[in-house]
């Protein structure tokens, strides 16, 4: 895999992820004032951002990009399971920090952050704990315990899962080349030559055999207040 073939899965797949996290995020903001929600109502979008979407959304990008890392670790054995490849991204977010935190918040009872939050939500569409998802947050990490309920902070997680995503980048380009490697769909590598050839995204065996178009909005601009939903 090529300097070219890393980029290019980041600039495509790593943007989407972003862009579409992005958008919940400013859905919500928009909807935080009457007028903005009016200009909503005109377009026939209702208010508010996806919060629990957009919660589903980071956890499953988060166990992607940890199986990326993991595939690419010299002492890879075999293909990464799910909670090994959640983790190898959760624990590193922030510096090692969500890690720390989650081995220190009792309510978990010795459940993983992969088990409560990944599954929970991607399986049931709710954490397997009592738990409230906001979109708008505070400073601080993108979890938060009050009075034993989970709170998952999407804007400050996806802080922290932007910053992450950006380290792992580093660490793929930073390896002695071609080395570095998409994790394969169905037993093929990811590569931009497979990619302009109509795999679409290059996984193959993730969808039609035939090409794909892929289309992206932009993210909008603008901040986001921490009193949003």
């Amino acid at each position: 895999m090529s300097r070219a073939d890393v980029e290019l899965y980041f600039a495509e797949i790593g943007e989407w992820m972003q862009t579409d996290i992005t958008r919940e995020i400013e859905l919500a903001r928009v909807s935080s004032s009457p007028t903005g929600r009016a200009a909503l109502a005109e377009l026939g979008i209702p208010g508010g951002g996806g919060n629990l979407l957009a919660a589903l959304g980071l956890v499953a990008y988060t166990e992607v990009l940890g199986r990326v890392r993991l595939w690419n670790a010299p002492d890879r054995v075999g293909y990464p399971d799910e909670a090994q490849s959640f983790a190898a991204f959760f624990d590193a977010m922030a510096g090692g920090k969500y890690r720390d935190w989650w081995a220190s918040w009792k309510p978990s009872r010795g459940k993983s952050a992969y088990h409560v939050l990944r599954s929970g939500l991607v399986h049931e569409y709710q954490p397997k704990v009592d738990a409230a998802i906001h979109i708008g947050t505070p400073i601080g990490l993108g979890l938060a315990d009050e009075q034993g309920i989970l709170i998952v902070r999407v804007d400050a997680y996806f802080r922290d899962f932007r910053a992450e995503l950006e380290v792992l980048k580093a660490e793929l380009l930073a390896m002695k080349l071609p080395e570095a490697e998409i994790p394969p769909a169905s037993g093929m590598p990811w590569t931009s030559e497979a990619h302009a050839e109509g795999g679409g995204s290059g996984l193959v065996g993730s969808g039609p055999a035939g090409p794909i178009q892929f289309t992206s909005v932009q993210p909008t601009s603008g901040g986001h207040d921490d009193k949003l939903r």
